[in-house]
């Protein structure tokens, strides 16, 4: 047995709690009913389950752990969510017998275990009903601490906190939590069970969405003779999510591999894209242009020269690169006019190129004295549109 501390509404609770199987990864958190406490759950569970670990913890008030005012069943849940905390991860299930159950229920597991759980609120019997009216009368009368007589079995040695915590929590209507719990549940029930009728178990099944039924035979503490069966129906539950996590993973894998074959594929078209929109905005610049009337250059105009040796630059650059992408660049075009369009575009790249070329190389040479023949026709290049209405307006503004 072993003590954690807990934090909750600025008091410490010390909660005792057990745990076996402590090689096991992933664990069970097993929580008893009203009255009782983990040694119950112990001596049924213990040695069942073979893949998980197991964690049996005292309810405030029951066995080993402190309760100091009376408590509510969100209460219990809250204390228990701290206690959790402090391991490692989620319980892959949690199991709540009778009152257990609807705390069970309150923490919202990914997978919920009934055994005869509370929650339902069933009609009272006629005499304890009776009783109940006398101990109002009597309690009106200031003789309420007579409730030890009117009190059932249940609270026999009960303190006063505990009683009045059961008060809290022995009428409370838990249809709405019920519902609105989307995990997997499985529900035992004890088809003799006095305590909490199998009709409750049967209706708590079918509110549940996702959870499957069992009664079997025995009274509200059948487990301690189905223990066996639930464990194993409990381990076909985890074996089963093990098997389909793995295969998920093993898809996720795969997936991975064929997104990593795509990724390869688009760097090369995005590289080939990008290195045609480096050409493409490279010749935008405006092209050079000579003066024919006088030797001497305008500013703007040397600046172009200048402008054209970076193009030729980058241009060389950018084709040495273009030049390694694999033969089958094409082979995802669409269709073979969009084939016939890049051909097209790098043959005006060339005629751009060359042009550059050739003036560049006589204004290198100091040759400045060209005829107006000898002045490049944009008609003659193979220019987009956009490109002879620039080169056009350049010449039109020396002329």
């Amino acid at each position: 047995m072993a003590i954690k501390e807990v934090k909750f509404s600025s008091r410490t609770y010390k909660i005792s709690y057990e745990i076996l199987n402590l090689d096991k990864k992933d664990y069970i958190l097993i929580l008893h009913g009203w009255g009782a406490k983990k040694e119950l759950m112990i001596k049924a569970f213990k040695n069942k389950f073979n893949h998980l670990k197991q964690i049996y913890i005292d309810l405030p008030g029951f066995g080993g752990s402190d309760i100091f005012t009376p408590l509510k069943t969100k209460d219990y849940a809250k204390i228990v969510e701290n206690f959790i905390k402090d391991f490692n991860h989620k319980p892959s299930f949690i199991l709540g017998h009778s009152f257990g159950g609807k705390v069970a229920t309150l923490l919202n597991p990914e997978n919920l275990i009934l055994l005869s759980t509370a929650g339902i609120v069933e009609k009272k019997p006629f005499l304890v009903k009776l009783k109940i009216k006398i101990f109002k009368i009597f309690k009106i009368l200031g003789f309420g601490g007579l409730y030890r007589l009117f009190a059932s079995k249940d609270v026999e040695g009960m303190s006063r906190v505990m009683y009045e915590t059961l008060k809290n929590v022995v009428d409370e209507d838990f249809r709405e939590k019920f519902s609105n719990y989307n995990g997997k549940s499985l529900i035992f029930w004890g088809q003799e069970d006095r305590a909490v009728s199998l009709k409750s178990g049967e209706l708590i099944h079918k509110i549940i969405k996702k959870s499957e039924f069992f009664p079997l035979s025995g009274d509200h503490f059948f487990f301690l003779l189905h223990s066996n069966f639930i464990a194993q129906k409990i381990e076909e539950m985890y074996l089963k999510f093990q098997k389909t996590d793995a295969l998920n993973n093993e898809i996720l894998d795969d997936n991975y591999e064929v997104s990593e074959v795509f990724e390869k594929e688009q760097n090369i078209n995005d590289f080939e894209q990008n290195v045609i929109s480096s050409i493409d905005s490279a010749l935008c610049q405006k092209p050079v242009v000579l003066k024919t009337e006088e030797i001497k250059f305008e500013a703007s105009l040397k600046d172009d020269l200048e402008t054209g040796n970076k193009i030729l630059k980058e241009f060389k650059s950018l084709q040495d690169e273009y030049i390694k992408l694999p033969e089958n660049k094409y082979e995802n075009l669409d269709d073979f006019s969009a084939v016939g369009e890049v051909f097209e575009r790098e043959d005006i790249k060339e005629d751009i190129k060359e042009d550059i070329l050739i003036s560049n190389k006589k204004m290198e040479k100091g040759d400045f004295s060209f005829t107006k023949s000898q002045i490049l026709n944009p008609d003659d290049l193979k220019f987009s549109k956009i490109y002879k209405r620039r080169f056009k307006k350049a010449l039109e503004k020396i002329k």
